[in-house]
């Protein structure tokens, strides 16, 4: 077996069906929990924190503020 492919069923992220490999997550799994191990690793967990991070850098701009904003209302 090919060393990538050994490494990606190690972490979970390729699982082995027969003589098929086959995603353990979907892109948008995998996305989630990048995104939340980067959050945890980084701001405690906090997206408080992490939104003012970004507010602080003056990296968001009106608009991506605006639908920061709608966003975190629908929660």
């Amino acid at each position: 077996m090919n060393t990538y492919l050994t490494r990606l069923i190690e972490k979970g992220l390729v699982v082995k069906n027969g003589r098929k490999y086959i995603y353990a997550y979907t892109k948008e799994e995998y996305e989630a929990q990048k995104a939340s191990e980067v959050l945890n690793a980084l701001y405690g967990g906090s997206l408080k924190k992490f939104v003012a991070a970004l507010s602080d850098s003056h990296s968001l701009k009106s608009e991506d503020i605006k639908e920061l904003k709608e966003y975190l209302d629908q929660l």
